[in-house]
């Protein structure tokens, strides 16, 4: 299962944060700080998976950057961590097309697209799409912000 979903900028800013188990806020704050810490102290040619355990919350991380954005999610041991690596690919594609180039800025100020890509990829933790192609087809079949 995967218990959390994040985009996080280089500067340590979140621009998409979707927690799927119920946590408090201040302990959301304190995962998203020690993941920053952890993934900017990696070497640029280690493994996008980091085997921590992130303030008890029994998961591990993977990730992927793209230009200065970090796309992370949190996942249990029953997850397959490259199929990981393959939905925030689709994630990001899936993105990039609904906003034609996505920027930061992008994610920013038009969350409700982000999340809606993010509900169309993933349904209380479960992965139930990762096609980009469908993925699309949804978004503008329901012209979400248009």
């Amino acid at each position: 299962m995967i218990h959390g979903v994040l985009i996080l900028s280089e500067e340590g800013k979140a621009r998409l944060v979707r927690f799927y188990d119920e946590i408090s806020c201040e302990k959301q704050q304190e995962v998203i700080r020690k993941i920053l810490f952890y993934i900017k102290q990696r070497s640029k040619d280690a493994s996008n998976f980091v085997f921590h355990d992130i303030n008890m919350l029994d998961c591990h991380v993977v990730y992927r950057k793209y230009a200065r954005l970090y796309f992370v999610l949190l996942v249990d041991e029953a997850e397959n961590d490259l199929a990981c690596l393959d939905l925030i690919q689709c994630f990001v594609e899936s993105l990039d097309k609904v906003f034609e180039r996505v920027c930061e800025m992008d994610l920013l100020f038009n969350i409700d697209k982000s999340n809606y890509v993010l509900d169309e990829l993933l349904c209380g933790g479960i992965i139930i799409n990762n096609q980009r192609e469908r993925v699309v087809d949804q978004y503008k079949a329901n012209a979400v912000g248009k």
